[in-house]
């Protein structure tokens, strides 16, 4: 299958790109950041490092392609052939060269401690059969039908439209399918990937879930090896992973307490349907797993920041011991500090251009991949930076990063969709000190008091860690820069992704006197910390699969006709639908269900307006005009047309002014779309 040699190829030239640019990453895991043995297999590391260069850059390089083949109605075709055999003979001739210059050497896959390699072997089973399951229970085909579970179908209108764009269509340049016609303003290329697996002959289900486990898989690998190379102890490494995959709240407790007399808490728990929640939007799920069911395209991004994390982090270690050192001669001052810390060559200088190179482009390149991960990212690497040592690499890191963000901006969209402005309390009910503070209690529960407890415990290195991996708490309820700044809460997810790790040392050193009051108090406290989150992976559960699933059929005439008549330049004055079977088969979308449009930056109120006139208009003449002037090839009428409450459909001016294209059904549940080459009169 093609698809598979695409990954095999992305694997080849990624393993080839980081044997040149970045060989350390084949042996970090030896040392922790405080330079202690630790026992963690290397290929927890180099694995995702390979993968995600290989995906990204090849990928990239295709969709580039396309561009230039957009003429021809399948342009993937020339781009993949182009790009795969490039890219084979590329990446086969330089392992020959180097194999020949005797410069191959075999990677290393396991550590050398057997009991290190069966902990780490459960670990992984058990991350492998958890991620497989939230994305296969979430969306698959079983006998011809497609499932998309209920707490995911939302976002996955947007998503799998724009899958369809480049498999079934031509979608260059890039069109946001809810909002045909412009630009598009959404992080789209995880999309495209999906898209070009699917092109390649992968079931879509496949081609979905299979790149979403992946990501979801390499965050938990490099979550662990940051967790350890912090901490020096594999247990925090295991501890975090858990924290991360079970959210700490106080819901579950609210909810409980919430109990009528007389009925049972296991009741209550197994009845309950809904994601609990007692802060703004908590029971969409916007905090829990399901995020990462929903929004695929973000694990990749998070496993690339915990990447560049693990790279750069030993310069901010060198820093804090040269002011172990320096605190042992009593003669240094302040004054000392200052100036070997700011004033010193050593500070500054490059020490490793081509790791710096290599972090720069594979940040920026994930722009379009998650723009909230990449912005995260650079504002913890500004606070870690400042601290470090090599500041000239944080330099060339952040400038090439920001310079590949702002061309893919200007090529993508023709108005940016960011407009920074300060915007203090996210999404708190009060928009004070004290109402934040309550919401950030309410909604991370009991973690906040630990980060507390564990800032005030640490010095040094730690203390300072864990407010650089605050910081993207902070940004989330400081600045937005979106008119929706509800989207903040990837920041907040990935601030607490990484304070996990802080709370997890903790927790570790709490149990490292071997006492059985820590020992029962430190469990006490884990169960306290994941209970919310293992009821979430509960509703998850309850929410999705069959009889819970929004259900379309892979083979319904309405889907196949799209796919085979509309190209993806060919916009469809429709309903606000979400996802449907017009939609699955690549349809751009005029003004689809506005959230997805609006949230992204677009000015929905002007063409929900626009609809409304094209659906009633009253003489061909108008119809005309305004199918015109808004560039709209195809019109659908059909049960959600006639029974909107925003406008009065006149079907007989669409009928008599344009041809029919494709018709089925009768009465009030008919559907018929319109050609609007095919001119009546």
């Amino acid at each position: 299958m093609l698809a598979i040699v695409y990954l095999a190829v992305c694997l080849l030239i990624g393993y080839v790109v980081c044997s040149c640019a970045v060989p350390e990453i084949f042996h970090v895991t030896g040392k922790s950041f405080n330079q202690k043995t630790i026992y963690v297999s290397p290929a927890l590391v180099w694995i995702p490092a390979v993968c995600m260069t290989g995906i990204l850059l090849v990928t990239w390089s295709v969709y580039i392609l396309a561009h230039f083949f957009s003429s021809s109605r399948t342009p993937l075709v020339y781009a993949n052939a182009i790009g795969l055999a490039f890219y084979t003979i590329l990446g086969a001739g330089v392992l020959f060269y180097k194999k020949k210059k005797k410069e191959v050497k075999k990677p290393v896959f396991v550590c050398e401690s057997k009991k290190c390699l069966w902990a780490e072997s459960i670990f992984l089973i058990l991350c492998l059969i958890l991620t497989t399951a939230l994305m296969f229970y979430t969306f698959y085909i079983k006998d011809g039908d497609m499932y998309i579970g209920y707490t995911v179908f939302s976002d996955f209108s947007p998503h799998l439209s724009m899958i369809r764009s480049f498999s079934y269509g031509n979608n260059f340049p890039t069109w946001y399918p809810y909002y045909a016609g412009i630009d598009v303003k959404y992080h789209f290329m995880f999309q495209f990937l999906v898209g070009n697996l699917e092109f390649l002959g992968m079931r879509i289900d496949y081609a979905f879930n299979i790149p979403s486990i992946f990501s979801m898989m390499f965050v938990y690998m490099l979550l662990y090896v940051l967790a350890v190379k912090i901490t020096g102890k594999r247990f925090a490494g295991y501890l975090a992973a858990l924290l991360f995959t079970f959210r700490s709240s106080e819901s579950l407790f609210t909810f409980l307490s919430e109990t009528a007399e007389g009925e049972s808490w296991w009741q209550k728990l197994k009845d309950n349907t809904e994601f609990i929640g007692y802060t703004t939007n908590e029971n969409w799920g916007l905090w829990n797993l399901n995020v990462y069911a929903n929004q695929r395209h973000l694990a990749l991004c998070l496993a690339i920041m915990l990447l560049v994390l693990i790279l750069l982090l030993p310069k901010l270690y060198e820093t804090f011991e040269m002011w172990g050192k320096m605190a042992q001669k009593k003669e240094n001052g302040i004054k000392q500090y200052f100036v070997q810390t700011f004033f010193t060559a050593e500070g500054w200088k490059i020490h490793n251009y081509k790791m710096a190179v290599f972090i720069g482009i594979l940040s920026g390149a994930s722009a379009f991949w998650n723009g909230a991960a990449l912005i995260a990212l650079l504002v913890m690497l500004f606070f870690i930076a400042a601290l470090s040592r090599n500041r000239l690499d944080f330099v060339i890191v952040a400038g090439i990063a920001g310079i590949l963000s702002l061309i893919q901006s200007k090529v993508f969209m023709t108005e940016s969709a960011i407009s920074p402005q300060f915007y203090f309390g996210f999404i708190a009910e009060s928009k004070t000190i004290w109402g934040a503070a309550s919401y950030i209690l309410r909604l991370i529960g009991i973690l906040a008091v630990v980060v507390v407890a564990a800032f005030m415990y640490y010095k040094g290195i730690k203390r300072y860690l864990t407010f650089v991996f605050f910081t993207p708490f902070i940004f989330a309820f400081t600045v937005s820069l979106t008119i929706d700044p509800t989207v903040n809460h990837k920041y907040i997810m990935m601030s607490c992704m990484l304070l996990d790790i802080i709370v997890a040392a903790f927790i570790t050193d709490i149990v490292k006197k071997k006492d059985v009051v820590r020992y029962i108090g430190s469990a006490v406290l884990v169960v306290l910390l994941i209970s919310t989150g293992v009821y979430d992976a509960y509703s998850i559960y309850v929410r999705n699969g069959e009889g819970r699933s929004v259900v379309l059929d892979m083979d319904d005439p309405v889907t196949q006709w799209v796919a085979e008549n509309a190209d993806s330049r060919d916009i469809f004055l429709t309903p606000a639908y979400t996802v449907n079977r017009v939609t699955l088969g690549g349809a751009m979308l005029f003004d689809g269900w506005s959230y997805f449009a609006w949230s992204a930056g677009y000015d929905t109120w002007t063409r929900d307006e626009l609809v409304a006139a094209m659906y009633s208009a009253t003489s061909s003449e108008e119809l005309l005009k305004l199918v015109e002037e808004n560039q709209i090839r195809f019109i659908v009428v059909d049960a959600e047309c006639r029974n909107s409450e925003s406008y009065t459909v006149r079907e007989d001016v669409i009928s008599a002014t344009f041809g029919i294209g494709y018709t089925e059904g009768e009465g009030e549940d008919k559907l018929t779309i319109y050609d609007t080459e095919d001119i009546l009169n």
